[in-house]
C-alpha cells in the first residue's frame, strides 16, 4: 500500500509540474515551461504513465 501511495504522490507532483508548465507557456515563458514539461515527462515515464508522458510531449512541441 505504501508503494501505491508513493507512486500516486509522484504522479500528483508530475501533474502539478505539467500544470505549471502550461501556465508558463500561456504567459510566454517558454524556457521555464519547457523545464517543467521535461520534469513532468521524466516522472511520468519513470512511473510507466506513458499516455500522460505523451500528452506532456505534445504540449511541449506546441511551444517550440
Amino acid at each position: 500500500f505504501d508503494a501505491f501511495e508513493e507512486v500516486n504522490a509522484e504522479g500528483e507532483v508530475a501533474e502539478t509540474l505539467f500544470s505549471q508548465g502550461k501556465s508558463l507557456a500561456m504567459r510566454g515563458k517558454k524556457r521555464s515551461a519547457g523545464n517543467k514539461y521535461q520534469q513532468a515527462m521524466t516522472i511520468f515515464t519513470r512511473l510507466g504513465m506513458l499516455d500522460s508522458a505523451a500528452e506532456v510531449g505534445n504540449e511541449q512541441t506546441e511551444i517550440i
